[in-house]
């Protein structure tokens, strides 16, 4: 049964995608969209996971899914992709990873090949390990596993890592490595047989699911990235005043438009020659002084 989907993360998305274009052109805006690139990349990997898991389980009360778990505990942090928990108390930490096309365990380090290039990427498996520590500490502290008869019966848990159907994995990987593809990761640990330790450990359904439900309180969404402010610009600078907004009324000497001044231009007898107002430009028109009576005038 699938008692969690993944968070929505629209507005982590939105966020980066503000962050981005708030950010002044260069290193900070080229770091801001590689990350957003990334958490998208995620996004589609994690999505693919789930669509797997939940195809062969959400229907099987054998079975409890949570998807995103994210959990903070003594001052750590596991942001956990996928979660399976079958009634033996077997815990699948699962860690979805987008690579398409090939990666490999080479000289002691991981690489995916970028192109034509083999790159090095941090340890998927180390990564999931961390996740299983924060989680195996808080069932323990919280005494959270079930009980049978007085004994606990504390979980078993399985460190699982998986890529595209299209990925290839290269050569040997370390013994400790579950490295499937997500198309083949259910059937691959519903395969598995059980020890006959694991099975004085199974459980009801309706245990397995309280277990996963109490999980589930603990859960705390990852929060919003903050949103810098884009940077003040500096006040612009005056700028000279244009020849148009310096014209003004021949009658009045009030501000004249650019529009009045053009009805002027093209009914230049009708206003007397005169660059008037609308207001002054419906008063009788008196002709203009000609050159000589201005001289006389002067």
């Amino acid at each position: 049964m699938i008692f969690k989907q993944k968070d929505s993360l629209d507005d982590h998305l939105l966020a980066l995608e503000m962050a981005g274009g708030n950010a002044s052109p260069g290193r900070e805006r080229k770091r801001l969209e590689k990350d957003l690139a990334l958490v998208r990349a995620g996004l589609r990997g994690e999505k693919e996971a789930a669509y797997h898991i939940d195809f062969h389980l959400k229907d099987t009360a054998k079975w409890a899914v949570i998807h995103d778990l994210r959990i903070e505990w003594n001052g750590r942090v596991a942001q956990i992709d996928h979660l399976l928990i079958d009634c033996l108390m077997e815990i699948y930490v699962v860690e979805s990873k987008s690579f398409r096309t090939k990666i490999r365990h080479e000289n002691g380090g991981w690489q995916r090949l970028n192109f034509n290039h083999w790159e090095g990427i941090p340890c998927p498996v180390e990564q999931n390990e961390r996740h299983i520590s924060v989680l195996q500490e808080l069932v323990r502290e919280t005494k959270m596993a079930p009980t049978r008869f007085g004994m606990v019966l504390h979980p078993q848990f399985f460190n699982v890592v998986v890529v595209h159907p299209a990925c290839s994995i290269v050569g040997a990987m370390p013994e400790d490595a579950r490295i499937y593809h997500m198309d083949k990761m259910v059937k691959r640990i519903r395969g598995a047989d059980p020890s006959a330790l694991s099975l004085l450990k199974i459980v009801a359904p309706e245990t397995l699911h309280s277990f996963a439900v109490d999980l589930l309180a603990y859960h705390k969404p990852a929060p919003t990235p903050r949103v810098a402010a884009p940077k003040a610009e500096s006040s612009p600078k005056p700028q000279p005043a244009t020849a148009a907004c310096l014209l003004l009324c021949q009658s009045c000497g009030g501000p004249l438009t650019n529009a009045e001044a053009h009805y002027c231009r093209l009914n230049n007898t009708q206003v007397g020659g005169r660059l008037l107002c609308r207001k002054c430009q419906k008063q009788p028109a008196s002709p203009r002084p000609s050159r000589s009576e201005e001289r006389r005038v002067g």
